[in-house]
Formats: C-alpha cells, structure tokens, sequence
C-alpha cells in the first residue's frame, strides 16, 4: 500500500481539500486572465489530475491556459496557469 495514502478515508476531509484547491485554480485563472500576472504555478495539489479537465475548460473560457506538472512516483499534480500565445487562442 502507498505509504502517503492514508488507512482511513475521510470523505469529509477529501471533499474540503478538493474545493479548496478548486478555488486556488479559480484564483490562480482569473489572475492570469485579468493580466495581473503571466502565469501562475498552483502547487502541492493532491487533486490535480483530478481537476485538470475543469481547470482546462474553465481557463479556456477566460483565454488562458492549464498545463500539468506531473511528478513521477507522487500523487497529484501542480497546475501552470498561463497566458495563450497568440496563435494559440483560435485554436
């Protein structure tokens, strides 16, 4: 068994680590979109790859995009934020 997950689910606990991090995307995406920033590196998430396909769509919308920092032998991910190049946006 992987040693960093622990024995005892705690769904409780599980459901507020995931919304807090889907608020630090949020943030870290309307940073990046208001042009205060180029990018933004939201790391540590346990829920990365969870959030990736959301984090996509939403930063999509607002004409930014997400990449995936993946770490081998670790769960999650970090998440870059970043501005489009122009000849990305009308793809």
């Amino acid at each position: 068994m992987d040693e960093s997950v622990p024995a005892r689910f705690d769904a409780g606990r599980t459901s507020s680590t995931l919304e807090h991090e889907f608020r630090l995307v949020d943030e870290a995406i309307s940073a990046v979109a208001s042009g205060r920033f180029p990018s933004v590196t939201v790391a540590g998430l346990r829920f990365g790859d969870e959030l990736l396909e959301r984090a996509r769509d939403d930063a999509a919308r607002h004409g930014v995009r997400v990449r995936p920092l993946f770490h081998a032998g670790e769960h999650g991910s970090d998440l870059v934020i970043e501005r489009q190049l122009p000849t990305e946006a009308g793809r």
